[in-house]
């Protein structure tokens, strides 16, 4: 038997039991994904291996699901998945669980994010979804939109992005995280942010899930970027009035401003007051939690943590 058969037979048994799926157009797979459960006879690096050998010079989209259905672990894989094997790759999704279904982000380990930035020249959209995000520089040519998604972000990577190259990146979205998962982003950290040229393309940008929001919306005001975003999200943080008067302080910079979301944070009725008056219809305001009373004392938690 071929190594040829072997590999078809694997991705066949794969597809049958729904740990493959692949996107075939016109006599070619252009896209994967592949995940894993409980029941499955055959490890996900084993069909990723096999669909690069057999597909990886035409895939252009890959999304790589759970991975290990007790240690869901994704590290090492950003050395596997480059160029040399995905020669075309313009979108990569690692983390694509439900959660908390099949895992918590908490209970996830994306680990090193640096090898999908450098070995992928191709790139232009990347989701990154778990635990632990691990960047220590953050530069492409060519990305267009990168999503973070993760219950605690280390500073390094904070720093790293707030310095990154990416002169045609159009949207970021970040998760921050809670301090008790290794969210341990000061304000500082993230400063060199908000005056980076090389975010000069930037539209949508997301700066959730922080316990940091009123800084960061105090920041932003300031920041060279307000003048050309079109979007700008703060949902699933700890926004409070007093940040929400900071936005609304600043809204004449706000020139280009399509939409503002602040769903699933701690705004009043003052602080909502002071937003609608500001923003007007393009205020998402959504749904706004009260904050925990003990020890004399208001505390407030993100949305994904754990």
């Amino acid at each position: 038997m071929t190594s040829d058969s072997n590999t078809d037979e694997v991705l066949t048994a794969a597809r049958e039991s729904g740990h493959l799926e692949l996107d075939e157009r016109n006599g070619a797979v252009l896209g994967a994904k592949i995940r894993t459960d409980w029941e499955a006879n055959v490890q996900p690096i084993e069909i990723l291996k096999r669909v690069a050998a057999v597909h990886g010079k035409d895939l252009v989209s890959l999304t790589l699901g759970l991975w290990d259905a007790e240690e869901n672990d994704y590290g090492g894989l950003d050395e596997f998945v480059d160029a040399e094997r995905f020669p075309a790759l313009r979108e990569l999704f690692v983390g694509d669980f439900d959660f908390p279904e099949e895992t918590e982000i908490s209970w996830s380990h994306v680990g090193s994010a640096d090898g999908y930035l450098t070995g992928l020249p191709q790139l232009r959209w990347l989701r990154l979804r778990g635990g632990s995000i691990e960047l220590t520089r953050a530069h492409h040519e060519r990305l267009r939109t990168l999503i973070l998604e993760t219950g605690g972000l280390p500073a390094e990577s904070a720093r790293a992005l707030a310095t990154a190259e990416l002169p045609h990146l159009e949207e970021l979205v970040i998760w921050f995280g809670d301090s008790n998962y290794g969210a341990d982003t000061t304000p500082e950290d993230f400063e060199r942010f908000f005056t980076n040229p090389s975010f000069g393309q930037l539209l949508r940008l997301t700066l959730g899930n922080a316990e940091i929001s009123d800084a960061l919306a105090a920041r932003v005001v300031t920041s060279p970027l307000v003048a050309q975003l079109q979007e700008l999200s703060f949902e699933m943080g700890t926004l409070t009035d007093e940040g929400a008067k900071a936005l609304a302080a600043g809204a004449e910079a706000f020139e280009n401003l399509q939409k503002l979301r602040t769903g699933e944070n701690f705004v009043g009725s003052e602080g909502r007051a002071a937003l609608e008056k500001a923003f007007g219809s393009r205020l998402v305001f959504g749904q706004q939690e009260e904050g925990d009373v003990w020890d004399g004392e208001v505390h407030r938690y993100v949305s994904v943590g754990e």
